[in-house]
């Protein structure tokens, strides 16, 4: 009976073409399997930056559209604080405007620096990838040693 099976096993322990209990075909099947994973990462990545380019689409348009209609109803509101406070305190209504307007302008640089953080490089970084990533080099770097 000719042997077509050096290594004795039942044929339904080979796998893939290589034997998995030489040290060629284990090599393989790590290679294999590096492949696979930086596969999978490299899919998850792009579809995490994905995400995170329509959030920040989604984002910035409802921000843009909802500062045109704050900015209206501010403008008029802004108005009507310029004339209570020269009314009340008997200043002119130029002192007044400009006593509102500096105060407005103070909260709008706060407002803004606080903005300019959210949109900072850090928050559209695929994190959960990159965490993922060192995982997974961690456990390589173990079955390695």
């Amino acid at each position: 009976m000719p042997i077509d099976n050096p290594t004795m096993e039942p044929r339904g322990q080979q796998h893939a073409g290589y034997d998995e209990k030489s040290v060629s075909g284990l090599l393989t099947k790590l290679g294999s399997d590096i492949s696979d994973l930086v596969g999978t990462e490299m899919s998850m990545a792009r579809a995490e930056i994905g995400h995170s380019v329509e959030d920040l689409k989604t984002g910035a348009t409802s921000l843009l559209l909802s500062g045109v209609v704050l900015l209206a109803g501010a403008m008029v509101l802004l108005a009507a604080v310029c004339l209570a406070l020269a009314q009340l305190t008997q200043l002119s209504a130029w002192v007044a405007t400009l006593i509102v307007g500096i105060v407005v302008t103070v909260i709008g640089v706060i407002m803004l620096q606080a903005g300019k953080k959210k949109l900072s490089a850090d928050n559209l970084a695929p994190s959960r990838t990159q965490n993922s990533l060192q995982k997974d080099k961690r456990l390589v770097e173990n079955k390695l040693s």
